[in-house]
């Protein structure tokens, strides 16, 4: 789904039960729900990633 307002790709921020609430990921757009929370949510993202490759890691 893009953004009606730029034409950004947009990013799920909620998704509950069959609907899913959708944000701009763009911070100059006037459609772009918190930029800071946007970015918080990718590096949520980002962390989990990281938590999931880290067991085999630890054998160093």
């Amino acid at each position: 789904m893009r953004c009606p307002q730029c034409g950004i790709e947009m990013m799920v921020t909620q998704r509950t039960g069959t609907s899913l609430k959708l944000a701009c990921r763009n911070p100059q757009c006037s459609n772009c729900t918190a930029p800071g929370e946007a970015r918080r949510v990718v590096a949520e993202l980002r962390v989990t990633t990281e938590a999931a490759h880290e067991p085999q890691q630890q054998g160093r």
